[in-house]
């Protein structure tokens, strides 16, 4: 049975395809390496399209069930063997499918909260990050960003670290208050991981087990500087002409205010 579709790749009838079966493609009209797969949050599903821009299929719909979604906007990952994983943030779970056919193959649950991938493909193993939510001996809710291996087949939690505060803080930078530890951090092909600081440093581990990691210093902020008069030249009025640069590097950034 042929996908029904709109010229624009909507379905013609939105009301008759929620009641089919969460799968549909047409014939593969491409190998995988030319197929190109996007999200359409209307209806919550899977467009693959050949680098032509002729559609190969769709897959998925709105739900919780198996090939199911619940976040408008999933993450898409390119998987081996012609396979898709779709990251559903809001059930926290990634479900494979056969790019080719939109079959859908398995699903996983992720650990944590709202998990985010690191890579833009997968093999056997996805790794990625997600929130950690604590209560500390005071009693009062702390944040960590807990950086994952899971394997896919199974859903176990191959690896994990929560990279410590005590990081930023040896680097001279505030402690942010609710948000622990360090985030926002970026993953290498060959297992590097690099979290920004403040004033510009970075702190780059050279394996994601490496135990104190290397501190590497920015060449520091600058900024046009406020108080120098407006000239003859400042036709705009604004003294924005052969302006000084002063570098802000030194400065302390603002504390974080847990209450706002």
């Amino acid at each position: 049975m042929a996908c029904e579709s709109s010229r624009a790749g909507l379905p013609a009838n939105p009301s008759k395809a929620r009641e089919r079966a969460a799968t549909c493609q047409e014939s593969p009209r491409s190998n995988d390496e030319n197929t190109v797969c996007t999200t359409e949050s209307y209806e919550y599903r899977v467009y693959c399209t050949d680098v032509n821009g002729s559609e190969v299929g769709y897959f998925g719909r709105q739900g919780e069930g198996p090939g199911e979604f619940n976040d408008h906007l999933p993450d898409l990952l390119r998987g081996p063997g012609g396979t898709i994983g779709v990251i559903d943030s809001d059930l926290n779970r990634m479900s494979v499918f056969e790019m080719a056919t939109g079959a859908f193959v398995s699903q996983v649950r992720l650990p944590g909260v709202y998990f985010q991938r690191a890579a833009s493909s997968l093999s056997s193993t996805l790794i990625g990050s997600s929130w950690l939510m604590q209560r500390d001996s005071a009693g009062a809710m702390r944040s960590h960003t807990r950086f994952a291996e899971v394997d896919v087949a199974s859903g176990e939690v191959v690896w994990d670290r929560v990279y410590d505060s005590r990081f930023r803080t040896d680097a001279g930078c505030e402690d942010s208050g609710v948000l622990q530890g360090l985030h926002s951090g970026t993953s290498s092909s060959r297992g590097n991981v690099v979290f920004p600081l403040c004033r510009g440093q970075l702190l780059l581990f050279a394996g994601r087990d490496d135990a104190s990691g290397t501190l590497i210093r920015g060449f520091g902020y600058a900024y046009p500087c406020a108080d120098r008069p407006v000239g003859p030249g400042d036709a705009d009025g604004y003294p924005d002409r052969g302006v000084d640069w002063c570098d802000i590097s030194e400065l302390e950034a603002p504390a974080y205010d847990s209450g706002s």
